[in-house]
């Protein structure tokens, strides 16, 4: 065997600075043959943003459309992917002629998956998927697009994270999808790009 993959859990109680130094070795040869290391102690990232659907929010939609857009987030309280969406508020600015939010018809958060492991208990380790509808404009917004500011809050009005989500003018081209979404400089493979 030339290697060892070890996983170690030290309690935050035990660390005394943001860099700790680790030694790892055999209990046969005790201190004198350890392999030291060290590791520097972050804080948690702010939530943010780690993948969406579509993929680029900022690529453009139709305005005229329904859309159902899904963001999944890391570094929130694991606890939130307990909520019921119904829990949950979706606040729209930026574009007017809107149905209002979580009214019938309105945008609204449909659903909250959770995709952590069972045993994640903090933020560090947390992943939460939002999954969102976003109505069509009225008439005469289509003919323009604009931008949506989209912040997920909580039912006490508390900001779990804020984004934005670009409508163009109905009749436009838009790309909805790439494949493969990469390609190896290597390969001279054929792309399929759909518009719509």
């Amino acid at each position: 065997r030339t290697a060892t993959s070890l996983r170690i859990a030290v309690p935050a109680s035990a660390i005394t600075g943001h860099i700790t130094e680790v030694g790892v070795g055999s209990k046969i040869e005790g201190n004198t043959g350890l392999g030291l290391f060290n590791v520097t102690i972050v804080p948690t990232p702010s939530p943010e943003i780690v993948s969406s659907f579509p993929r680029d929010l900022s690529a453009g939609a139709p305005a005229d459309e329904e859309h159902v857009i899904s963001v999944t987030v890391a570094y929130l309280e694991p606890a939130l992917a307990s909520r019921a969406a119904s829990e949950l508020v979706l606040e729209l600015s930026g574009v007017s002629h809107l149905a209002q939010p979580n009214t019938e018809g309105g945008a609204s958060v449909v659903e909250v998956v959770s995709k952590m492991d069972q045993d994640c208990t903090a933020r560090y380790c947390s992943l939460i998927e939002f999954k969102l509808k976003f109505p069509p404009l009225d008439q005469a917004c289509q003919e323009v697009g604009g931008t949506a500011n989209m912040t997920i809050k909580t039912g006490q009005r508390v900001s779990i994270i804020d984004f934005t989500f670009v409508l163009t003018a109905a009749g436009l081209a838009s790309v909805v999808l790439v494949q493969p979404a990469t390609i190896a400089i290597s390969h001279d493979p054929t792309a399929a790009v759909n518009i719509t």
